[in-house]
């Protein structure tokens, strides 16, 4: 024992030389506090002279010290610069709040001392007592005494207030030292008593809220430990703000049972229910819990059949054990209400209106007032909302605080020349644009079938770098592409966001112009709204198939709102799917299937109709034995990733097969069909070395689309990179049909801007280019097209309905 003690004391002696790795530094800075500790309790048991422990400590500390100075590079104080940090108007703040290492180490401590019952005998036995402090402040003193030399090496001036301000530091770590012994004291005693006091519970409370930020941390980093301790350390304050939001919910938690066993319990399986939904959206989708989805309760049943059912029920059955300990915890201690009513009552309003308040200011943070102190101290920490990345916004801010910024969202921002005025000014600008565009183009959709098919997942993985599939699973799509209208699809999504997708094809408005934090229209903006125009409402009849459940995003409630005659999905038994086939062993209705019940619906059809098709077959998870796999991957993918890639490209040789076999069926129909096919993202299966490649980001969200009618009598549209809202207006110029002032609008978009999604802009060869790189004239297009979507889906509504009508 004593050789394994003081091996590990000589690594993290050596680790603080070294400093090679950055993870390696953070252990050792965790770690040495409490080696130093226990090095210190051998030499009292083996010395055979009574040394004192703080001469020993003391002298290893100078040691460490000047090896630390002379070898050690200068990135061991988690700041961007350290030059003139000590004598900065926050220092004593920055300095106390920035080594987290240092305060875990002093953790180890603290946790070693109550094992060993230090603390108790430090109070009869003062000089063990400040042994004991002095070990766990020894991290600082290290840190201090470098920080001091280079301090006298570059500046040789006011060393006195260096001098004042390390004191001061010294006092407030002493301080919660003496702090943190006390309440461990209690916790000790009360537990040899079975009985729980307010120390304990106050205890209990600060180790249980840091140790469940540490695992919601993990569950949003895939459980990559170097990426929360970098983060612990390069945003120390918002993960300390992001704490402070965690302890508020954990009273919230503690008042609402009144019970020490109860509450705390009720704490760890919201937070372990929380963080795991933040792992498997974060898996599938890219992106974190948002606000919004806490409202799509209706959607639970799917989303347990997507993530697995043997799952589900093993977390229910740790969430019974948790429950059941709670209740056998509770009878054997003598413990009843935690809190009198008054102070219950203060808890359970003073969170309440804490975590309403910085939900609101962060919420508003980038257009709001700064004036307000929750402001000046986000500020301060750093906070930076980027809703444009949900993902990049909860890992650089902390999963609470991104969370918190996304409770109050608008739909779009006000343009600042918005006006009744200027709609009324855009609205005659496009109605003689109309005008124009139909002189030479015949009636509206008379007699004309259309179908928009979405086909979940659809993509070519061949384009991705290094990958390729044999033999080719989309032979035929290849070929028909070729022969018409078609291209890459500028997706918003990976891995998800089909909802979003079917939404910009159906309406025509692009998620680019949207404020970046409102995630899902369908619930964002179609229930807040009396009326939403969408390219069905220029039909007669119009039916939407879906083959699953319509409860996700509320799909049913927007095709209502969207004037759908029919909406046909499973579970509906007005409209039902009768076609429910399904290939090999997945558990989704195939595509041959959902084509097959099209063709149905389009047959017995005698006038125009426009049907919105969105199939299920390759959607996630894409588990080994799905389907029979003949599609073999090469590339520079995880083994993983490769038997994914393979069951996924399998099941898109199916849809490629059952797309053949549709094509062929309409072609031999003696009315006009028009089929706007596309995918909507590509599935969040690709891991692998050519990640790190060149615009890689950019062509994960590329997937296929083409425009195809089964009569010659047709325009090939030249556009290589569209984007969903491009889609009915290249639509309507492929088969000559007549515009309303609002597709005017949308022919310009489509003919003279670039796609544009996800705050990014890529040009015909799908790179990214600047706004900067934008005409006059695109600038002015652009502006009028947010101008009209503001006035469509936020504003009050001044565009009138002759806008939408297409004239007869």
């Amino acid at each position: 024992m004593i050789l394994i003690v003081f091996v590990l004391f000589l690594f993290s002696q050596i680790a603080l030389i070294a400093d090679h790795l950055s993870a390696l530094v953070f252990l050792s800075q965790i770690f040495y506090p409490s080696m130093v500790y226990l090095f210190g309790i051998l030499l009292r048991k083996i010395s055979a002279e009574k040394i004192k422990v703080s001469f020993v400590i003391a002298l290893l500390t100078a040691v460490s010290a000047l090896f630390y100075v002379f070898f050690l590079r200068t990135t061991l104080l988690p700041f961007a610069t350290e030059k003139g940090l000590l004598f900065s108007t926050g220092f004593i703040n920055s300095f106390l709040l920035t080594p987290l290492p240092v305060i875990i180490g002093a953790t180890i401590v603290l946790f070693y001392l109550m094992v060993t019952k230090y603390f108790s005998a430090g109070f009869k036995n003062t000089s063990i007592f400040l042994d004991s402090l002095l070990i766990a402040a020894n991290p600082l003193v290290l840190l201090t005494i470098k920080t001091i030399f280079n301090t006298m090496l570059a500046e040789h001036t006011r060393l006195l207030s260096l001098i004042g301000s390390l004191s001061l530091i010294c006092i407030i770590t002493t301080f919660f030292i003496f702090l943190c012994s006390l309440l461990n004291k209690h916790f000790w005693e009360d537990l040899y008593d079975q009985d729980i006091s307010g120390s304990s519970v106050a205890w209990v409370g600060y180790l249980l809220v840091i140790l469940m930020n540490y695992i919601l941390n993990l569950f949003m980093n895939g459980f990559d430990t170097e990426a929360v301790f970098s983060w612990y350390q390069r945003s120390f304050y918002l993960m300390l703000l992001n704490l402070v939001l965690l302890a508020f919910v954990y009273i919230l938690c503690l008042v609402l049972f009144n019970r020490f066993w109860y509450g705390n319990i009720f704490f760890l399986v919201v937070t372990l229910i929380y963080g795991f939904a933040n792992y498997e959206k974060i898996l599938y989708r890219n992106e974190p819990i948002t606000p919004i989805d806490l409202s799509n309760y209706a959607a639970l049943p799917e989303i347990v059949g997507m993530i697995g059912i043997r799952t589900v029920l093993l977390l229910i059955g740790l969430f019974i054990l948790l429950i059941i300990a709670a209740i056998v915890l509770h009878r054997k201690t003598k413990q009843g209400k935690i809190f009198r009513l008054p102070v219950r009552l203060f808890l359970l309003i003073v969170p309440i209106i804490f975590l309403g308040y910085v939900s609101s200011v962060a919420a508003n943070f980038k257009y709001g007032n700064k004036e307000n102190p929750i402001a000046q101290i986000l500020e301060k920490a750093n906070f930076v909302p980027h809703p444009e990345s949900l993902l990049f916004n909860a890992n650089r801010n902390g999963h609470l605080l991104a969370f918190a910024s996304l409770t109050n969202v608008k739909a779009m921002r006000e343009p600042e020349d918005y006006s009744q005025n200027e709609i009324a000014k855009l609205e005659k600008k496009y109605q003689d644009e109309a005008v124009q565009l139909n002189k030479d183009r015949t009636d509206a959709f008379k007699n004309e079938t259309v179908i928009y098919i979405l086909s979940e997942s659809f993509s070519d993985s061949s384009k991705l770098p290094t990958i390729s599939l044999t033999p080719d699973p989309i032979p035929f799509t290849r070929s028909l592409m070729k022969q018409t209208t078609s291209g890459e699809m500028f997706s918003m999504g990976y891995g998800g966001g089909t909802a979003n997708i079917e939404f910009e094809a159906l309406t025509s408005l692009s998620m680019d112009n949207f404020d970046p934090a409102m995630t899902t229209p369908y619930l964002f903006v179609v229930p807040k709204r009396d009326h939403l125009f969408t390219i069905n409402q220029l039909f007669s009849k119009s039916i939407a198939i879906h083959p699953y459940t319509a409860a996700t995003y509320r799909r049913d409630q927007a095709f209502e709102k969207m004037k759908f005659d029919a909406f046909y999905h499973l579970g509906n038994k007005d409209y039902p799917i009768k076609n429910q086939e399904k290939k090999d062993n997945s558990k989704y209705i195939s595509d041959e299937a959902v084509f097959n019940e099209t063709l149905d619906h389009i047959s017995q059809s005698n006038g125009d109709l426009f049907i919105q098709l969105t199939t299920m077959q390759n959607h996630m998870p894409y588990n080994n034995g799905t389907f029979d796999n003949t599609i073999k991957v090469n590339g520079d993918l995880t083994e993983r990733s490769k038997q994914q890639v393979e069951t996924y490209s399998q099941g898109i040789h199916y849809s490629d097969e059952a797309l053949k076999t549709f094509i062929s069926a309409i072609n031999q129909m003696d009315k006009p069909v028009t089929v706007v096919f596309y995918g909507d993202h590509l599935p969040a299966i690709y891991d692998g070395e050519f990640l790190s490649q060149k615009n890689a980001d950019t062509k994960l969200h590329l997937t296929d689309y083409f425009i195809y009618r089964n009569q010659a009598s047709q325009q090939i549209i030249d556009r290589k990179v569209a984007t969903p809202n491009m889609f009915t207006p290249m639509m309507m110029a492929q088969i000559n049909q007549k515009v309303s002032p609002y597709y005017a609008l949308l022919t310009k978009v489509s003919e003279k801007l670039p796609a544009m999604e996800l705050q990014k802009i890529i040009d015909e060869a799908g790179n990214p280019i600047s706004d900067k790189d934008l005409t006059k004239e695109q600038r002015e297009l652009l502006n009028d097209y947010r101008l009209i979507q503001y006035d469509i889906t936020t504003g009050k509504n001044y565009l009138s309905k002759d806008f939408f009508a297409i004239p007869k």
